[in-house]
């Protein structure tokens, strides 16, 4: 299909002109001028270059030298040291910032004490940029919100489908204008924050602009199927924000470990590449890439999907079904390796110091919630839970014996599948997200209790939502991304057991719990007391 560009053009001017004439017209730049300019051109000590000095934090088993160094420890940002005193080994200290007085302090130690000196890099806080690749997205959500569905709205959507426009030309139109005042209000603030001194210039401009593209595209797909403005505001209100937050979350975090694969997060990679996190061009370079082609994915399935008069099921649930789905995933995830932070804030013994239960038992619950809150809007939430459906008999008696073969194949394989690091940081959030995967071992009641959520949550709604296919990837994504040929092996088993019991989560209860009880067996863990 050959895009005109004159029509693109057209159906751009008109959208602006409807939303940017008149008096009314100022409004939107006068807001984004309010917003942006501020941000980009003054200085905070919280969001640029440091003002004053600060004084580094020590920790552990800090020597008398460095206590009586006292106001000498001044860096020009704030960091922290943690001191470390093994029985038989050198003393370590763990940080990112080593004054040269601290370096001349240790090695001239007057006991003679051996000093091994470790630098753990501070964690890539994104800059002020992020905040406004944020704001210039926000600001779109009032005219995405009025496009497609004021069209609707105003019976003109049917002149436009009749007319020799196609469905594509529209899409890519209503686009064009929105994502190319985002864009520019973006990248003008991010060239006043170079020109006003407040930031460095960097790759994160490239990326910068490439946010409110990509916001504009996803906020059409959502509406394209809303009935009238109102219903639009609803959904890219509620969603949209979410859905770029989760995004960045898991672009960042992922990128602690690989920048790279961080940055090939559709969108979440780009916004954090417009914060200068990453440093050099592959990031940023790659997740304006992979965003343009999503970008260009996200239209084109706007086109193909969009009708004069919006089809019955609507798209209310299926969002409220991602938002529900993205939400408890953030949950688990955040609450089983939030205690990371300590190791990249240079506190490794901290984090290894927590116990296990309070996070699985934060993780679980924020789980449940997400799917109960989603399942309470239902006429019938046990079922959509997959509680209250009859399973026939025979998978009862299949599921102890599944839930033991399961466990004998995936104790056999877990030394080979299971993926390893060489970061700390993530090879505590394995060894977290493993724990949270087989839990009776850490924690025997609450294990059980965690395991039972888990099976209502992905084999009871998501697999009511997106079919046992859908369900099998989610589970390997959030309760096993670290060892992907396990969790496969184990949530298809269990879908495909669930799915033989009519939808009912009870024989693929049985067959967790089974398969939990003997995998921690045959890996020679015992539960404590």
């Amino acid at each position: 299909m050959t895009l005109r560009l004159h029509v693109l053009f057209a159906i751009a001017r008109r959208d602006l002109a409807s939303e940017l004439r008149g008096r009314r017209g100022w409004v939107l730049p006068l807001i984004a001028a309010i917003l942006l300019a501020p941000l980009a051109s003054l200085r905070f000590p919280e969001l640029g270059l440091p003002t004053q000095s600060a004084i580094i934090t020590v920790s552990g088993d800090v020597p008398s030298e460095v206590e009586a160094l006292d106001d000498h420890l001044r860096v020009t940002q704030a960091s922290t040291l943690h001191f470390r005193q093994p029985s038989d080994g050198p003393l370590e200290v763990h940080g990112a910032v080593f004054l040269p007085s601290l370096r001349a302090t240790l090695d001239t130690d007057g006991a003679g004490r051996p000093v091994a000196k470790t630098s753990s890099p501070p964690l890539p806080i994104p800059g002020r940029s992020l905040i406004l690749a944020l704001l210039a997205s926000s600001i779109l959500t009032g005219a995405v919100t009025e496009s497609l569905p004021g069209e609707r709205n105003r019976k003109t959507l049917e002149a436009l489908l009749t007319a020799s426009v196609s469905r594509l030309e529209i899409v890519v139109g209503k686009w064009l204008a929105w994502a190319g005042f985002g864009a520019v209000a973006a990248l003008s603030a991010g060239l006043l924050a170079v020109l006003a001194g407040t930031m460095s210039p960097g790759w994160w401009l490239v990326a910068l602009p490439v946010v409110p593209m990509g916001s504009v595209a996803l906020g059409l797909t959502m509406v394209r199927r809303a009935s009238d403005v109102v219903g639009g505001a609803a959904i890219s209100l509620r969603v949209l924000p979410a859905v770029l937050s989760i995004l960045g979350i898991i672009a960042w975090s992922i990128g602690l470990a690989s920048p790279v694969l961080g940055a090939m997060v559709p969108l979440g990679g780009t916004l954090i590449a417009a914060g200068g996190t990453w440093p050099g061009p592959v990031g940023p370079l790659l997740s304006v890439g992979l965003s343009l082609v999503g970008i260009a994915g996200l239209l084109w399935w706007t086109a193909r999907d969009l009708q004069e008069r919006p089809r019955a099921s609507g798209s209310r649930l299926r969002w409220s079904d991602a938002l529900a789905t993205a939400w408890s995933g953030a949950a688990w995830w955040l609450g089983l390796g939030a205690a990371s932070v300590w190791i990249g804030a240079g506190n490794p013994d901290l984090s290894a110091e927590l116990v296990v239960w309070p996070a699985l038992a934060s993780a679980t619950i924020g789980m449940f919630v997400a799917i109960a809150v989603r399942a309470a809007q239902d006429s019938e939430p046990w079922s959509t839970l997959g509680i209250k459906r009859i399973a026939p008999r025979s998978t009862w008696l299949a599921g102890p014996v599944v839930g033991l073969v399961v466990a004998l194949v995936i104790t056999a394989l877990h030394p080979l599948t299971r993926m390893t690091f060489t970061s700390p940081t993530w090879t505590f959030i394995a060894d977290r997200m493993s724990l949270g995967a087989w839990p009776l071992a850490s924690a025997p009641l609450l294990g059980v209790i965690a395991l039972v959520v888990q099976e209502v949550v992905f084999r009871g709604y998501l697999q009511r939502t997106y079919g046992p296919f859908g369900s099998t990837l989610l589970f390997v994504l959030i309760i096993c991304p670290f060892d992907p040929v396990g969790g496969a092996l184990l949530g298809g088993s269990l879908a495909l057991l669930t799915h033989l019991a009519r939808g009912s989560v009870g024989p693929a209860i049985l067959a967790r719990l089974t398969a939990a009880i003997f995998f921690g067996l045959a890996s020679g863990f015992v539960p404590p007391g």
